[in-house]
């Protein structure tokens, strides 16, 4: 049933008018509609306030306190990334630290390194000149020895000639060996 097909004197009825022939009009003022009006209206907020308003107000406390949970959690969150981050911040200049002290030592090591090696070079450089220099003195001995011993031998040789006479070798040796440690030292180099 729509409100159309309701007979118009319900609603005069229901407004307050006793009277038939009175016309009802949205625009005056009717103590009737008033009272129904506020009947009606506690009427719907009792109803309301049982079945609608409690489950909206838990619903909406329900959200309310979903949202502040939410928020705690994002807080933490916050607080927890913070603190993550603080302690990768400090690692990383940790680990910096660590690098630059072991490229310091490193760089110290091989310093030290390259140091002992030109030591060690060094040294081996001036064994190998005082072996040489101990080579050429022996060499150089020898060869004066070879020199005296050939010197000698023309000596006698000489010596024979001149004498006219032969002597054997070892007396020949003998002579000029004596004669020659009887020379002066700065001639016998």
């Amino acid at each position: 049933m729509s409100l159309m097909n309701i007979d118009p004197r319900v609603f005069m009825f229901l407004a307050g008018s006793g009277d038939e022939g009175e016309h009802f009009s949205l625009m005056s003022v009717h103590p009737g509609t008033i009272l129904w009006t506020l009947i009606i209206f506690a009427i719907l907020l009792i109803v309301m306030g049982k079945l609608l308003w409690k489950p909206i107000l838990k619903a909406v406390g329900e959200r309310e306190k979903k949202i502040k949970e939410a928020l705690q959690k994002a807080e933490y969150a916050q607080a927890s990334a913070d603190e993550a981050l603080a302690g990768q911040k400090e690692q990383v200049d940790k680990q910096r630290k660590e690098a630059a002290e072991f490229l310091a030592k490193a760089k110290d090591d091989a310093q030290r390194s390259g140091d002992e090696i030109l030591d060690k070079a060094r040294r081996e450089a001036a064994d190998l000149t005082d072996r040489a220099r101990r080579q050429i003195e022996e060499e150089k001995n020898r060869a004066i020895e070879a020199v005296r011993t050939h010197a000698v031998d023309l000596a006698i040789v000489a010596a024979g000639h001149l004498l006219g006479k032969a002597l054997d070798d070892d007396t020949h040796r003998t002579i000029v060996k004596d004669y020659i440690s009887k020379l002066p030292a700065n001639l016998n180099q």
